[in-house]
């Protein structure tokens, strides 16, 4: 499938099936993800500041603090999905090899390449690849100036071809797809004019400059949850001013005080990167909105961009921390740690009182959030599933028209969002009816058929489908694509198929299906027992598709 998704997140589902393999059960597995995600931002930040560039312990805890802390990170990470949330630990790693290695040529070309293979998933959206390859300009530019080396071109457009030919060599796996699959059909489906209308809808719901300002890109202005009310309130509207506050404040008077130019330079350099950023954060909001839309017409792969508010603020934090820490590393006034230590102590609100995972107002005495449970009748279910060996697909209803489904699941108006978590824990293909959005799909043929059951059994067949899964939990939040209800598709599928309940989960397995079948090369027969089947077959050489007829 031409999505560098599937061949970049080897990394994550090795490692996570390993542990399973060795025993875990989904509750460690799920407590370590967690875990992993949350903590690994701030000790990779950890790292990068006291290891590679050098600052002292307690500045570099509390700035590690801050990335995590902010009303930005702290939204984004509740999503526990490590593809989505990983650049914010793979850029410290990065900025640190690439730090330490600015002078030694061969080093900088192994290491950036190894570290970016190993970290491959965390570009399989191609908006956070386009985000990495500006941060990898970024930070060749200002690494010179924090290290107070003279500003050299010709070095620095060297380490720019070097680590993008590193980049190139090492994840050419996955890279060498995505150019010859994504690239070349584009302009089918990721037109510049879908480009600027996604970019138009895509623009938050007010006071956008404020909320960047703040940290606040992916927060609603309203109070129908625990991010909107505590993150809105006149205090923290105070208290989140503090990291700009430090800034102007070191720009302005604290740079009176320095005497040294040397001092100045890398501060200056990267709060222009940060108000670059910030530019590019606000998207076709006002002010100067026709810049955005000029770059999203004319610079080539731009459009990739048509949603900055997210992506541009994991790299908008980044330079944020790193202008605060070079201020830090310079300043003596106790009174600027006691700022930074309230923006703290608030920032961590969400962490000690348990809302950082808060759910969310859908309607009417209905809740939404990423908390799942889940039951035991659904994990049977797809054990089930799991421990069948034929070779077959599922068919997934109600067909949800996005990715991220909608499902009741506990206390009654509790409901989770996110991917589909019954799918995704069956080792089998699915058909769902947000595999293909296309209105001239043959996907159309498939929903628009279950009520003609003779035409729908063919074309069944056609897509070797032999499990039909419906899960009853499934809410309407984005449409479904066939016109039957739920209790409607059970009673036709029930009619010429074996039902089996779990939960909220009904699985009809068809009667008139065909498993694939795989030709041998040779058939042997033998009248020796089955049991030395093992014995057989390696005394028989190399054959490589034998049969053997007991």
């Amino acid at each position: 499938f031409p999505n560098p998704t599937l061949n970049g997140l080897v990394g994550i589902f090795d490692f996570f099936s390993l542990l399973q393999k060795m025993g875990a059960s989904l509750k460690v597995a799920n407590t370590l993800l967690a875990l992993l995600v949350y903590t690994l931002p701030f000790l990779t930040m950890m790292w990068m500041l006291h290891k590679a560039l050098k600052a002292n312990l307690i500045i570099s805890y509390i700035l590690s603090l801050f990335y995590i802390f902010n009303p930005f990170s702290t939204y984004h990470l509740q999503g526990l999905m490590f593809w989505n949330t990983a650049q914010l630990f793979v850029l410290p790693i990065i900025f640190g090899c690439i730090y330490k290695y600015y002078f030694e040529k061969f080093k900088l070309f192994l290491f950036f390449g190894l570290l970016t293979a190993l970290f491959a998933f965390s570009f399989s959206n191609i908006p956070y690849l386009g985000i990495f390859h500006i941060f990898l300009f970024v930070s060749i530019i200002i690494i010179p100036y924090i290290r107070n080396v003279k500003f050299d071109l010709k070095i620095i457009l060297g380490n720019l071809l070097i680590t993008e030919l590193s980049f190139i060599l090492f994840n050419s796996w996955w890279f060498v797809n995505l150019l010859r699959f994504q690239m070349q059909d584009v302009s089918t489906y990721y037109t510049k004019s879908f480009a600027i209308g996604w970019a138009g809808s895509a623009i938050g719901d007010g006071y956008i400059m404020g909320k960047i300002f703040l940290l606040k890109t992916l927060i609603s202005i309203g109070k129908d949850n625990f991010f909107s009310a505590f993150y809105n309130s006149a205090p923290m509207g105070i208290i989140l001013l503090i990291p700009f506050f430090l800034i102007i404040w070191n720009l302005s008077i604290q740079s009176d005080e320095q005497k040294n130019n040397v001092e100045k330079k890398p501060i200056l350099i990267v709060t222009l990167f940060v108000l670059i950023v910030f530019f590019l954060n606000k998207g076709v909001n006002e002010p100067l909105s026709t810049i955005y839309l000029w770059m999203l017409n004319n610079i080539p792969f731009f459009i990739i961009f048509k949603s900055p508010l997210e992506k541009f603020s994991v790299l908008l934090v980044f330079l944020l921390t790193l202008s605060l820490v070079l201020i830090f590393k310079n300043v003596k006034k106790k009174w600027s740690y006691c700022l930074i230590i309230v923006y703290l102590i608030a920032g961590a609100i969400p962490y000690f009182t348990l809302n950082f995972m808060p759910e969310y107002k859908m309607e009417n005495f209905k809740y939404v959030s990423k908390k799942y449970l889940y039951k035991e009748g659904v994990f049977l279910a797809s054990q089930l599933l799991n421990k069948n060996k034929l070779d077959y697909r599922g068919l997934s209803l109600p067909g949800s028209l996005n990715y991220q489904v909608t499902l009741l699941n506990h206390d009654g108006n509790k409901y989770y969002r996110g991917m589909d978590t019954f799918v995704y824990s069956v080792n089998k293909p699915f058909i769902t009816a947000y595999s293909s959005s296309d209105p001239s799909s043959n996907l159309n043929a498939l929903y628009n058929n279950f009520s003609n059951f003779p035409i729908e059994d063919a074309l069944l067949n056609i897509y070797n489908v032999k499990k039909i899964v419906i899960d009853k939990a499934i809410y309407p939040s984005f449409g479904f694509r066939e016109k039957e209800g739920i209790k409607q598709l059970a009673d036709i599928f029930g009619k010429s198929s074996k039902k089996q309940d779990f939960d909220s989960i009904n699985i009809f397995s068809r009667s008139d299906f065909l498993p694939h079948f795989y030709v041998p090369d040779r058939a042997i027969i033998t009248d020796e027992k089955i049991e030395n089947l093992g014995t057989i077959s390696t005394g028989s050489g190399t054959l490589k598709r034998p049969a053997f007829y007991f």
